[in-house]
């Protein structure tokens, strides 16, 4: 059911579209005289500036993994493009037009099912999901000049006209850095698995640490084999000074790049290397948050960057009453995706300027964000913490750039 006009205004606010025109003035010097070898001309008629166009039609290609031989990918697939179409409806974006094109969740799927999209007349592309299937995709859809907002967080395949729209662990980052410095935390342990993402977190903290007056301290790696991780953890215990009472860490601040259910394994054996949790900052990345983290009382206290969960409120409300579900983070980027590109093809159809590059950004349920013309996409984000079985937000999210 269509939510009131004044919910969907709160869904998807966009910032400061109309663009200032500023006059440059000079000074005149006075006039000297002298005789004139010709008639003046006519002063040249002006042409008035005319407003940003995207180029765009009506037609937007959603490229997600709907029929993945992976079940929880083609959930998330389904997921996406349920969103995709709810913004749509909500937003009343009548004039704007979703196909849905299955990529199977593998990069040739994908290549193939550009080459539909862009033969079919899409004029851009929201999606794919993953870094793997992007790359597939981005040269096919640059060649033809066709904006993407894929939906995966890494950051380092992002160029002009493909925006990486996940949550980058670079933006996260930087933010939590902000925070413990700020709080004066800062001595910065890492205790990272080992795979992509957390060969990541452990890149972007080396390259930020400096920018904010920190130091890392100690970073160790485990495998993330649940069988393994207790014991692994003991060696990073064992790296530190001990005392009487056990290991003494050279840290104040334990950045954990690790999923939820990884959480459930890590969290158990810091207590059995008897490292003092409670004496420390437990701080994690945006991958925190998922409600199945609040039922773990050792998670009490720490904190992570994420946006206000009151933005998103309206659309998992109207979510979960149109497919009896609650959505997941990724559906909200594909709601907003959605909700931009067809936001800004009404302008545009309406001749009015549309700018995918906004510098002021626009604010969305994952609030504010400005894409890049590198292909990055920049967002506001607050810090969040675990108190007593809830996320709380610990001070207000910046509301402009």
């Amino acid at each position: 059911m269509p939510m009131p006009a004044n919910t969907t205004t709160k869904i998807l606010r966009l910032a400061g579209l109309a663009t200032a025109l500023f006059l440059a003035s000079c000074a005149t010097k006075p006039p000297q005289k002298v005789a004139p070898v010709a008639p003046t001309p006519a002063p040249a008629e002006t042409i008035p500036e005319q407003p940003q166009m995207l180029g765009l039609n009506n037609n937007i290609a959603l490229m997600f993994p709907i029929d993945a031989a992976n079940p929880d990918l083609r959930a998330r697939g389904l997921e996406m493009d349920n969103a995709a179409r709810l913004a749509v409806e909500l937003l009343g974006l009548n004039d704007v037009f979703l196909t849905t094109y299955n990529t199977g969740g593998e990069p040739e799927l994908a290549r193939l099912a550009a080459e539909r999209a862009i033969a079919d007349g899409n004029s851009a592309i929201i999606g794919p999901l993953t870094s793997a299937n992007t790359q597939a995709v981005a040269p096919i859809a640059g060649r033809q000049g066709i904006p993407m907002i894929a939906l995966t967080n890494d950051s380092n395949i992002a160029q002009p006209n493909v925006y990486v729209f996940g949550r980058s662990i670079e933006n996260d980052m930087a933010e939590l850095f902000d925070y413990l410095r700020r709080n004066d935390l800062r001595r910065v342990g890492i205790l990272a698995p080992q795979n992509l993402y957390g060969d990541r977190a452990v890149e972007q903290a080396e390259a930020q640490a400096g920018q904010f007056n920190l130091a890392i301290t100690n970073i160790f790696r485990f495998s993330g084999d649940s069988a393994e991780v207790v014991a692994q953890i003991q060696e990073f215990a064992n790296s530190m000074r001990r005392e009487s009472f056990g290991p003494v860490p050279d840290f104040d601040a334990l950045l954990i790049p690790a999923s939820t259910f990884t959480m459930q394994t890590v969290l158990p054996g810091l207590i059995y290397a008897e490292i003092p949790v409670k004496d420390i900052q437990l701080a994690g990345l945006g991958i925190w948050a998922d409600p199945s983290i609040l039922a773990d009382q050792m998670m009490q206290g720490a904190v992570f960057p994420d946006v206000d969960n009151n933005r998103r409120e309206a659309f998992r409300q109207a979510y979960a009453e149109r497919y009896n579900s609650d959505p997941t983070r990724i559906a909200d980027l594909a709601f907003d995706a959605a909700a931009l590109l067809g936001t800004l093809i009404g302008q545009q159809n309406a001749n009015e300027a549309a700018d995918i590059h906004n510098p002021e950004g626009f604010a969305g349920i994952t609030g504010l964000f400005r894409l890049e013309e590198d292909g990055k996409v920049v967002r506001k984000l607050g810090m969040t913490q675990v108190d007593n079985g809830a996320f709380v937000q610990l001070e207000a999210t910046e509301e402009s750039f």
